[in-house]
């Protein structure tokens, strides 16, 4: 599976406050997890490890693979949550199964992912009080269960797995000092200039083949096809805002070019500027 296709589904959120004289036997959880740590160091064992989980960050654990919540004074916030909607007629939270239980641990779903293979494993992410926004609102809207509130759940998580999604494909490039979305927000912002591969790795004291290689890691395209897209669709923006002179339209978006403007526009849209233009009338 890849992960532009979940359609996550929510089914319980809550605080768990822990204390040190708390008592949490072995479980295996039948949907996925997250526990957000929002005050003091959790531990979880898993496999037999200790993972630490200081304030701020989290730890996913996929459905399926046992856990021990290990007393400590801590406080969390626990997800828990499928990556597709097959199972929303389960509204109700899912107890998990004790390992000294002899019930059958059977997952709801059981998800290997193609393209983010953070999420097959359990992962600790440090470090992520950007998303506790997020993950508050997400609480928020699953207690109170306003109209509409499965929809805004799901938007509010999708939006936090595909962050910690970028999170794991940044900790993975080969160099941690390589920075894709510091790319990509100087192509969004320098576009209209004549940008080059080389010109784009010395601002960053990037090798160009450094950077050609780790962008389209994690992009999944070359970096040149990326600028050339981003340019065919300011230029296609333009146009639905009323301007009409292509040559005015190739040189703010970044194109020396007319014509080279108007055959990748075609070649990209599918159709000629023009023409474009007037469709939209």
């Amino acid at each position: 599976m890849k992960f532009e296709s979940i359609q996550p589904f929510v089914r319980f959120v809550r605080y768990i406050k822990i204390e040190e004289k708390s008592y949490f036997p072995t479980v295996i959880p039948l949907d996925a997890r997250i526990f957000y740590s929002v005050r003091g160091m959790c531990i979880i064992d898993i496999d037999g490890k200790a993972l630490s989980i200081k304030e701020g960050s989290l730890i996913y654990i996929p459905s399926g693979m046992a856990y021990t919540l290990i007393p400590s004074d801590t406080t969390l916030l626990a997800i828990n949550f499928d990556f597709t909607s097959k199972h929303c007629d389960l509204t109700l939270p899912i107890p998990p199964v004790p390992t000294v239980s002899e019930a059958k641990a059977e997952p709801l779903e059981k998800i290997e992912f193609s393209d983010t293979v953070c999420f097959n494993n359990y992962c600790i992410y440090e470090d992520c009080q950007a998303l506790s926004e997020s993950l508050f609102r997400l609480e928020k809207e699953y207690i109170r269960k306003l109209p509409f509130y499965r929809v805004e759940t799901a938007s509010l998580l999708t939006s936090v797995l595909t962050r910690l999604a970028r999170h794991a494909e940044q900790r993975g490039t080969k160099s941690s000092r390589f920075n894709i979305e510091a790319v990509v927000s100087y192509i969004q912002k320098h576009y209209s200039e004549p940008l080059t591969n080389a010109g784009i790795a010395q601002s960053f004291h990037y090798h160009p083949n450094y950077l050609s290689s780790e962008f389209k890691r994690s992009m999944g395209m070359p970096l040149h096809r990326y600028l050339l897209e981003t340019r065919i669709m300011k230029a296609s923006s333009l146009i639905e805002a009323g301007y009409e002179n292509l040559g005015e339209i190739a040189s703010l978006c970044g194109f020396s070019d007319i014509n080279y403007f108007i055959r990748y526009f075609k070649k990209i849209i599918g159709t000629t500027p023009a023409k474009f233009g007037k469709s939209r009338k």
